[in-house]
């Protein structure tokens, strides 16, 4: 027996809450002190009913599909991992979305969305400026790249500070691509994040670059799904 009511009586249900409260509070003024009590509990009981309701036809829905898009996400990405495996690599793939916080007026920030090895970072866990990176290089020309960071000086405009934040400085490679929004035909409008796979340890970045082609067409696959997926 299914004691959990559909959608449709939990937004009736929720909706009348409000009325409830108002007529028990008019009520309230024609009672004695002795029964005011009472019909405050009640008003408590309706309240928590109400939240009960939303939380099993709204937000836990919406916490199993967050679960199932992870486990979606994985069994596609495994093929990249298991790649990078091969070729002795130690590697990981963040998704990040594009956020504008509210106390960074009119800026936009890169937000870890989905991490492959997710008991590492959680979401929400990794957060930067647009502006820099590898991923802010990628958001703004709206094209891959790949870059061995080995040996190389240019500036990428992150901090002492914010190497020891975001613990990325024991990267070796990054290899990024713009995630689209897509119209209902199907082609790429603004960027709304951005797949990073990167790679630690000494020689990753040669070892990629010689084997570049097979990373791509492994990356590009997974982010045309995610451009998808995020699209909806």
């Amino acid at each position: 027996m299914n004691l959990v009511p559909d959608r449709t009586t939990a937004f009736i249900a929720t909706a009348l809450l409000p009325v409830a409260t108002v007529i028990l509070g008019v009520y309230c003024r024609t009672l004695s002190n002795v029964w005011i009590w009472q019909v405050v509990l009640g008003i408590c009981i309706i309240a928590a009913l109400a939240a009960y309701l939303s939380y099993r036809n709204i937000i836990k829905p919406v916490r199993d599909l967050r679960s199932v898009t992870d486990t979606f996400l994985k069994l596609i990405a495994k093929g990249i991992m298991d790649q990078a495996t091969s070729d002795g690599i130690t590697a990981d793939l963040d998704v990040l979305t594009i956020r504008h916080p509210w106390n960074k007026l009119l800026q936009s920030w890169f937000v870890l969305g989905w991490n492959y090895n997710s008991s590492d970072r959680a979401p929400g866990a990794l957060q930067f400026h647009v502006s820099k990176g590898v991923c802010g290089q990628v958001y703004r020309q709206k094209r891959d790249a790949f870059i061995n960071i080995e040996g190389t000086e240019v500036d990428f405009g992150f901090t002492e500070e914010d190497m020891q934040r975001l613990q990325i400085g024991d990267v070796a490679a990054v290899y990024a691509w713009p995630i689209f929004r897509l119209d209902h035909d199907g082609h790429a409008g603004k960027v709304i994040g951005v797949l990073s796979f990167y790679a630690k340890g000494a020689g990753s970045g040669a070892t990629i670059a010689g084997k570049l082609r097979i990373y791509k067409e492994l990356l590009s696959s997974l982010r045309d799904i995610l451009s998808r997926v995020m699209s909806k």
